[in-house]
């Protein structure tokens, strides 16, 4: 199921690349003069990014030059673990793989063209039902992908890391991206020691992929309820985390890029909803909290 939506968004993604080669005229191209990895990506936008800015009178950012890049994301999206595992490829190591072949072409928008980008992004959407395991990403009140999550248990645990006992639930709230870790660091929050490798649902071990975590500030508290990717898929749809949103990985790279710092955020616990054909589904009630938490999705003009 998870391969079969990931197939679907890679073709979407792959579409709009096709669909670029119709605007070069809305700006110009700059040529990648040697292979970056995924482990050198950021730092690499962030060079692209600088250069582009002495050129230009207007703003340009990352994630400006890479929506207007689609093939970036479709990159990076078909280095998902699990599908490469399905087509008999193992990938220990995520961050070494190519995601800008040299001599590929960057399309640095025009002005009209980063200004129409930037208020895309600026009424965007990240919207989670706690209950349903699903998160959202909408663009102007338009849904455009719908991710499986798993979130927070139903209890509270001691944390060595922070010295007291935490109540694990994903919390309730609204608010928006206040901070991004595009190199996170991991930690064990038991013992607090940090780790770099994984055991996938497979058995196999891997390096931890770096891909950003996204961290939303939530009715004016920085709870660390963050957004970030999970090394096991067979988690999703459960409530199993610290209290995180975990996504796929191919999934989380979406996400990323549709939400800079400033993107709107909603963490809802509604259990009436509607399934894919329409029809009304009561949700299992895994806080206990029944319908009192329950804020239907409102989409502002605005998202941010």
């Amino acid at each position: 199921m998870i391969m079969g939506r990931m197939y679907t968004i890679l073709g979407i993604l792959l579409f709009s690349v096709v669909s670029q080669t119709t605007i070069f005229s809305q700006g110009y191209v700059h040529k990648v003069e040697r292979d970056i990895q995924v482990r050198h990506l950021f730092k690499y936008m962030d060079s692209v990014v600088a250069e582009v800015q002495k050129k230009v009178q207007y703003p340009v950012s990352e994630h400006i030059i890479v929506r207007a890049n689609p093939w970036i994301v479709a990159n990076l999206v078909s280095f998902d673990y699990y599908e490469n595992m399905k087509n008999g490829k193992f990938i220990y190591d995520q961050d070494s793989l190519v995601v800008m072949p040299v001599g590929s072409s960057l399309l640095i928008p025009n002005e009209v063209r980063a200004a129409g980008i930037a208020d895309t992004l600026a009424h965007t959407l990240i919207d989670v039902n706690i209950p349903e395991y699903r998160l959202r990403i909408y663009e102007f009140g338009n849904l455009k992908f719908t991710f499986h999550v798993r979130v927070g248990q139903d209890k509270s645990k001691y944390l060595g890391t922070v010295g007291r006992k935490l109540d694990l639930r994903t919390p309730v709230g609204e608010g928006h991206i206040y901070r991004i870790s595009r190199e996170p660091i991991f930690i064990k929050l038991n013992s607090g020691k940090r780790y770099t490798t994984t055991t996938r649902d497979d058995g196999k071990t891997t390096k931890m992929p770096m891909i950003p975590w996204l961290d939303p500030e939530l009715d004016g508290r920085k709870l660390g309820a963050m957004i970030h990717p999970t090394t096991n898929v067979e988690t999703l749809d459960q409530s199993y985390s610290h209290g995180c949103v975990g996504l796929a990985e191919y999934a989380a790279w979406i996400v990323y890029y549709h939400a800079p710092i400033g993107t709107a955020v909603k963490y809802r616990y509604c259990l009436h909803v509607k399934d894919e054909n329409g029809t009304d589904v009561q949700l299992k009630d895994i806080y206990g909290y029944g319908n009192e938490k329950c804020k239907e999705l409102t989409i502002p003009s605005t998202a941010r």
